[in-house]
């Protein structure tokens, strides 16, 4: 299964770090998945360019042609690949840019709310007391 926290219907575990805390390690897992997808790419980028080199070697050593057209099919293919996982990384990226950005309009957005509850000495009502029935 996941290795983020799971997420309550209500309560302290949606509170305000709480959520920060969900907030960033979805940002480090999106983050890691952006370094993966990036090493995946320079992978299959490198077997294409393999791939070539020994289509290159076996026409020289007049290797039968079906077999230098399986071999340059072989390197197309891992060349997609590569731009593949290169769209890939780029939506990784996209989505961990839009989880910093989520992490910094809650804490715009709520976090002098919870500074200032914090610093109160009187006790503040529980998530969802004010809601209505």
């Amino acid at each position: 299964m996941s290795n983020l926290p799971a997420v309550s219907a209500d309560g302290e575990g949606n509170g305000f770090a709480a959520l920060q805390a969900k907030l960033s390690v979805l940002q480090q897992a999106v983050g890691a998945c952006v370094e993966h997808s990036q090493v995946v790419r320079l992978r299959m980028r490198n077997v294409s360019k393999a791939a070539d080199q020994l289509g290159d070697l076996s026409a020289a050593a007049e290797v039968a042609p079906p077999h230098l057209g399986a071999i340059r099919d072989i390197s197309l293919d891992f060349a997609a690949s590569a731009g593949l996982a290169s769209q890939l990384a780029g939506a990784f990226d996209r989505v961990h840019q839009a989880v910093a950005n989520a992490k910094a309009v809650h804490r715009a957005e709520y976090g002098g709310i919870r500074d200032a509850a914090a610093s109160s000495r009187v006790s503040q009502a529980k998530p969802g007391f004010y809601r209505a029935t």
